[in-house]
């Protein structure tokens, strides 16, 4: 998303550069800060914003400069009228088309802001989240385009088909657990064979070895079941729900837990491809992909070594 945004931010970059300058000058003095302040005593509503100088290589806080300068507009105009100093000030146009990519910026900030949380899960919001920025994207581009195209049946019936290969590996795991414990039930303490129990004991094994092709699975009963609309649960704790059905659905809330407790990774992509400038230089240019990726596993495990 970071480098959707800073590709976008070039198409106004003449703008962004003015409103960019326009906040160095308001902050440059406390001369100037204090004209300012007069300016926005001007306006018809009262604010607690401040005018917030942005890092360029951060969108993020761009966004933020850009934002918090549109709803200052008013001020930044009357202090171009009374400040002779001030030669910075965007044209309306500019303004408008300011305006345009800040509201087009809007959920990229946002869904990157929920997705950098700590305290909740994740990768619960992975999906919606980047559905949006693809929706936004696409109403930018063609406003009839539909989000899932020609071939959403085929989509949604492939990330079924993956779902249940999932789960059943999962299913799997949990059958053959069970079995060998029930085939210890068949012995006594001195490890001799407790015929009054044997019956029994089949009769068990043959039950969990066959409930699932005479039943619904768990997946195909929660799949049945009504969908929780986000609208209304938007602060839903995911994990807290799946540890209250885990009784409902064992195996499904084991893969629930296993899946949903991976964070969604913040590092930036530079940063990340960076790295390997410090492997891949031009004294170790011929390196195998494989090896690569050793070096880097051995660096990050002995970073992480305690001493």
């Amino acid at each position: 998303m970071n480098l959707i945004v800073q590709e976008g931010l070039k198409v106004i970059d003449h703008a962004l550069h003015k409103i960019r300058e326009s906040v160095k000058h308001v902050k440059g003095s406390q001369i100037r800060k204090l004209r300012f302040a007069t300016c926005l005593s001007q306006l018809s509503y009262l604010t607690s914003k401040k005018v917030h100088q942005d890092v360029p290589t951060r969108w993020n806080s761009t966004y933020l400069m850009l934002d918090i300068a549109l709803s200052f507009r008013e001020a930044f105009a009357h202090l171009n009228r009374i400040d002779s100093n001030f030669k910075c000030f965007p044209s309306d146009t500019e303004w408008d088309v300011v305006e345009r990519i800040a509201k087009f910026l809007k959920p990229f900030y946002e869904i990157t802001t929920l997705f950098s949380g700590t305290q909740y899960p994740t990768a619960n919001l992975h999906f919606l989240g980047v559905w949006k920025i693809q929706s936004r994207i696409m109403e930018e581009v063609n406003p009839s385009t539909k989000i899932f195209g020609s071939n959403g049946e085929s989509k949604v019936l492939e990330v079924r088909h993956k779902l249940y290969l999932l789960y059943n590996e999962y299913l799997s795991s949990e059958l053959s657990t069970n079995h060998s414990s029930l085939a210890t039930t068949y012995y006594n303490s001195q490890g001799q064979l407790d015929a009054t129990d044997e019956l029994q004991g089949f009769d068990m094994f043959e039950s969990q070895l066959f409930e699932s092709s005479r039943a619904k699975s768990h997946l195909d009963i929660y799949l049945e079941e009504k969908r929780l609309c986000y609208k209304h649960y938007p602060y839903l704790d995911v994990l807290a729900f799946w540890k209250s059905n885990q009784h409902r659905y064992n195996e499904l809330s084991l893969l629930a837990r296993d899946i949903v407790c991976i964070p969604i990774t913040t590092v930036a992509s530079e940063s990340s491809f960076s790295i390997g400038g410090h492997i891949l230089d031009k004294y170790r240019s011929c390196l195998l992909p494989e090896n690569v990726e050793a070096i880097l596993c051995t660096q990050n495990w002995l970073s992480s070594k305690p001493s």
